[in-house]
């Protein structure tokens, strides 16, 4: 490691699969879990909405928004 910003970008080594997978990671975290529970108990079948929306978002960023960032970036590569 060569200085603190090389340990934030992970020195910009990691593929498009384990920035995606970083990225999921995060959003299932404790609170989506909880929340997600919480709603199905309360409101049933239709709660769906927050694990489909965090799906069709996640989709998005993978295969839409992601490889746009990761053309910029290599373009900019110090």
């Amino acid at each position: 490691m060569q200085s603190a910003s090389s340990f934030f970008v992970a020195n910009r080594q990691l593929g498009a699969a384990l920035i995606f997978s970083t990225v999921l990671a995060a959003n299932i975290g404790a609170g989506s879990t909880v929340g997600a529970t919480g709603l199905g108990y309360r409101d049933g079948l239709s709660a769906w909405w927050w694990n489909g929306s965090a799906a069709i978002g996640s989709l998005l960023l993978a295969f839409w928004i992601g490889p746009r960032v990761w053309r910029q970036a290599s373009a900019h590569v110090s």
